[in-house]
């Protein structure tokens, strides 16, 4: 897979308020080495409602089985995009979550690629 191939997604994230391209981001970043880190450093973005905003928090039955379907169908070879203030997974939740599933006992290692505000600001918005 290319970092082409995750830009066809039309998926966006929010953060601070605006909303951005995902796709614009992984382009513009997404081909950084990034570092790996363990993930207790952005864990904590799985404590948040992040998918489900526009349904008040509430999704449907169908919404989780959607999102099911793109945790197990995510790639986790691909680093995850975050916002080096505050540690927020920008782009690569499923593939967190993934690997949470999937670390069996181990000590769970992600690789980031972490954002300063200004690079983020360059991302292009909705």
């Amino acid at each position: 897979m290319k970092v082409s191939d995750l830009t066809k997604r039309q998926a966006t994230f929010g953060y601070e308020d605006r909303t951005y391209l995902t796709d614009n981001a992984i382009l513009r970043y997404g081909g950084r080495e990034g570092k790996l880190v363990d993930v207790s450093e952005v864990f904590h973005n799985t404590l948040e409602n992040l998918w489900f905003l526009e349904k008040d928090g509430f999704p449907s039955v169908l919404d989780i089985l959607a999102h099911a379907e793109r945790i197990d169908n995510a790639d986790t070879k691909w680093p995850l995009l975050v916002a080096e203030k505050d540690m927020l997974v920008l782009d690569g939740m499923h593939r967190l979550c993934k690997l949470m599933m999937h670390k069996k006992g181990k000590k769970l290692k992600v690789k980031i690629i972490l954002l300063t505000d200004d690079e983020i600001k360059q991302i292009e918005e909705v």
